[in-house]
Formats: structure tokens, sequence, C-alpha cells
């Protein structure tokens, strides 16, 4: 299972790459529904959705997957922890550059840097309000 910030970011993704933006209820829908599954099957699902589906998926088809393996579930305790929440971030962070600016990052030490500390500002406040809420909610 993941968090419902990891959930969050595939939602998140999916605005993005579909160019929509939804409505807050229907967003969360999607968070806690997608929360349910694996963080590597749903990645795996909303890159595929992302790479070959002409509209944005609907929850059933992002759950549903009919080429996943039913039985295989690899629990990965590192998935849950800090770390691993900012290196998806991070990742989607990088993605999401614009290409000067990627190549910039990938050029200019001190542009890296600037970067790298921005990404972690902002992910450290957006974790944080996270875990809180989680604590919150039980």
């Amino acid at each position: 299972m993941m968090t419902s910030s990891q959930a969050d970011m595939l939602v998140n993704r999916l605005e993005v790459a579909y160019e929509k933006q939804l409505k807050p209820d229907t967003r969360q829908l999607y968070i806690e529904k997608l929360r349910k599954l694996p963080l590597t099957i749903a990645t795996k699902r909303v890159e595929k959705a992302i790479n070959t589906g002409q509209y944005f998926p609907r929850i059933a088809e992002l759950l549903n997957a009919d080429e996943d393996q039913q039985n295989v579930h690899v629990e990965n305790s590192w998935l849950q922890t800090a770390d691993a929440s900012y290196a998806i971030y991070r990742t989607f962070a990088l993605v999401e550059m614009a290409e000067d600016a990627y190549w910039l990052y990938l050029t200019v030490e001190e542009f890296r840097r600037q970067t790298e500390r921005q990404w972690q500002e902002t992910w450290r406040q957006q974790w944080s309000r996270q875990k809180v809420r989680e604590l919150l909610n039980g």
C-alpha cells in the first residue's frame, strides 16, 4: 500500500499528462482508491495509461489492469520511508522540468545544487503536512 502523498503525486502526474484538472471530490476518490495498490504497481499502471491511453483513465482501469499478475505482491519497506518518498518526488520533478532547465540541471553544478535545495524544501513541506494529516486521521 502507498501513502496519500504518493497517490497524490500519481494523480498529479495524470492531470499534467492529460491536461485535465479533476474536481476535488473526484481527485480525492482517485487518491483513496490508488492507495490500495502497492506503489510500484500503481506507478506502472499510471505510466502505462500516460504512454498508451488517449483519455484520462477511469479508476477501474487503474485498479484492474489485466496484464498484472494478481498474486504477486512484493513488500518493500523502503517504499514507506522518507527517502523513497523524496526519490519519487524528485523523479517526477525531473520529468516535469522544461527542456532548457533540464539541460542546465545536467550541465551547471550551481543550478543543480540550487534546484535540489528547492526541491528538498518543497518536498519537506509537503511531506510534513502529509504526515500530520496521516497522524490525525489515524
